[in-house]
């Protein structure tokens, strides 16, 4: 008797353990791919080069960025876009800059945040030129992939560079169904030092 016990309460399990994984949107290799509007800002472009560099490096194989969606492969929708508009997500209307929503469909994962108001992006963030004042403006996507790999990749950033980041290899990426909005605490985050020279406090 123990044993049909012990037998129905695996069984039991097993399709519990099933379930669970039903409700999950599944990224594979070589069925995904990245995906954001032909009119995709500075900021949009460059989270997208950040997901696919990385997903790519989690899968072992190349991620590719589209600006129309491929038939029988999975969407990761970054930005705010038309896809994001059909689905009926505004990052807008959570109050605060940098804000931002990832949700899972059965179809399609989305990354969606604003952006805008960063102007020549891409070249700041690669070379360090230009100045504090080029990276003002909105970038909550690429938060949202920043959020996206660490969370459900888990990938890790401690300082620039690859020999500051953890990328681990994977088949599968599973996200839950649903939606989760991030909202920073607080309204401004800026790092402000207005005079050269190190801190001149007491000895």
């Amino acid at each position: 008797m123990k044993t049909r016990q012990i037998a129905f309460l695996a069984v039991s399990c097993s399709l519990v353990c099933g379930a669970a994984r039903s409700a999950d949107l599944v990224l594979e290799p070589e069925r995904t791919e990245v995906l954001i509007s032909a009119k995709a800002t500075s900021p949009t472009r460059f989270a997208a080069s950040e997901l696919t560099n990385f997903l790519s490096r989690v899968f072992g194989r190349a991620v590719p960025v589209v600006k129309a969606p491929t038939p029988g492969r999975t969407q990761i929708v970054v930005g705010t876009n038309e896809w994001s508009a059909a689905e009926g997500l505004d990052p807008a209307a959570l109050g605060k800059p940098d804000s931002f929503l990832i949700r899972a469909t059965p179809e399609r994962l989305y990354l969606c945040g604003e952006d805008g108001g960063c102007r020549w992006f891409e070249e700041v963030m690669a070379n360090g030129r230009g100045g504090t004042g080029m990276l003002k403006g909105t970038r909550a996507s690429l938060f949202a992939v920043y959020e996206f790999l660490e969370r459900y990749a888990d990938c890790r950033f401690y300082f620039p560079g690859e020999l500051g980041e953890i990328v681990p290899k994977a088949e599968r990426i599973a996200v839950p169904l649903g939606t989760t909005t991030h909202v920073p605490d607080l309204l401004i985050r800026r790092y402000y030092h207005p005079i050269e020279g190190g801190y001149h406090g007491e000895n």
